[in-house]
């Protein structure tokens, strides 16, 4: 306020120039102009008390939109997918297993990215507006019976013992940050299944898998889950993916389908 009031002084009683005043001042000629300007606004709209009203108002300054430059392509493309990669989390119901943003951080980290944790959250929040501005689906909320569905922990609370609920909840909640995130198709269920094929038909990880998948082990596997199981670990020793196994499928069923005609 004190070097307001100076420059102001400088300007209505002894009329030095903007030059001279940012000299003696050590101030830029920019901010001197700037408060000057004010000043004679001031006092346009109240003759009266604008020199109190300047001099007692806060100093304004010109909104920044600064742009971060770690914030590069590869950066925007790893963020974006594991941004998809939740949504499609979510709707397969594993609301839990979906990274937050200090995970998709720790990942961008762990890939070598030199990118600061305010940075991304500031990115996955402009994507959360721009989302926002378009029309929302429609939620239909479900019934269930009691005993129907049943959430539980990895580990118990003893009895009579509510404070212990929070460290419980929250080690899971780091051990599933942790190690289920990133990564969540785990192959050793194809070996286990394998000693015990006939659990396969009404497993979790089988109504997790595409439907088409799905389907194709109701129409061709239902009675043999163990030749089902040995074409998937076949596919993921070769690096093949369900889309190859669909795409073979049809192959065939064409050939067949000539064949008939034939």
């Amino acid at each position: 306020m004190d070097q307001k009031e100076q420059i102001l002084h400088y300007h209505r009683v002894d009329g030095l120039s903007l030059r001279e005043i940012s000299r003696r001042v050590c101030l830029n000629r920019k901010t001197v102009t700037r408060y000057i300007r004010d000043y004679e606004a001031s006092i346009r709209e109240n003759p009266e008390e604008g020199l109190d009203i300047c001099l007692a108002s806060k100093p304004k300054y010109p909104a920044r939109n600064v742009e971060c430059t770690r914030m590069t392509e590869p950066v925007c493309a790893e963020i974006e997918y594991w941004l998809q990669e939740n949504a499609k989390r979510r709707q397969t119901g594993m609301r839990k297993q979906c990274l937050k943003k200090q995970d998709i951080h720790r990942v961008l980290i762990e890939k070598g990215f030199n990118i600061s944790y305010s940075s991304v959250c500031k990115y996955i929040q402009r994507r959360k507006t721009e989302k926002s501005k378009k029309p929302k689906d429609v939620f239909v909320k479900q019934y269930y019976e009691p005993g129907q569905e049943c959430e539980f922990d990895y580990r118990f609370c003893n009895a009579r013992a509510g404070w212990e609920k929070g460290h419980v909840e929250r080690s899971v909640d780091y051990v599933r940050g942790r190690a289920f995130t990133t990564r969540v198709d785990f192959d050793y269920y194809i070996g286990t299944l394998m000693k015990k094929p006939g659990a396969l038909k009404g497993s979790v990880a089988l109504k997790q898998m595409p439907e088409k998948m799905q389907e194709l082990f109701r129409v061709h596997f239902a009675e043999n889950g163990k030749d089902f199981l040995k074409l998937l670990k076949y596919c993921r020793d070769n690096k093949y993916d369900y889309k190859d196994i669909l795409d073979a499928v049809r192959k065939i069923l064409r050939i067949r389908y000539c064949a008939l005609l034939s």
